[in-house]
């Protein structure tokens, strides 16, 4: 997301709701962007989408994970 390049931690309310998003890519785009942010706020939330059905977001989680703990 656009937001997260600006890399402003204010953006991180903006971009929690994606994380609920039907469409995979959005939702990836946003753990992309939380992980990036160093978003302590969305832990749990991605946390939680490492069990996700989908291989793509469980992936996204992991990597984003890393840079959150």
């Amino acid at each position: 997301l656009a937001l997260a390049r600006l890399m402003k931690r204010d953006a991180i309310p903006l971009i929690m709701p994606f994380l609920d998003d039907p469409t995979p890519r959005v939702m990836g785009d946003a753990i992309d962007a939380l992980g990036r942010l160093r978003a302590e706020p969305a832990v749990f939330k991605i946390r939680a989408l490492t069990q996700h059905p989908d291989s793509y977001i469980r992936e996204k989680a992991r990597r984003a994970l890393k840079k959150l703990v």
